[in-house]
């Protein structure tokens, strides 16, 4: 592949977009958490002892875990 056939694709994508308006395309579901980050890190710390708990784009997390490892933060 070349480069062109990123280049191909620009106007197809550009044209796209410009027909389907933010405001037309349909919204994605959106409810409340059920836990808090909070809720969620005081729930990991007995069973997961130094699990971190990162927050993300779109409401989401990570929690990750290494065993063995201290404390982290």
């Amino acid at each position: 592949m070349t480069c062109r056939s990123g280049a191909v694709a620009f106007l197809p994508n550009r044209v796209r977009v410009a027909l389907v308006s933010p405001a037309s395309a349909p919204a994605p579901p959106v409810r409340d958490p059920d836990l808090t980050l909070r809720q969620i890190r005081e729930r990991a710390r007995e069973p997961l002892p130094g699990a971190r708990v990162r927050r993300h784009l779109y409401f989401r997390y990570s929690l990750v875990y290494t065993a063995g490892g201290g404390p982290h933060r």
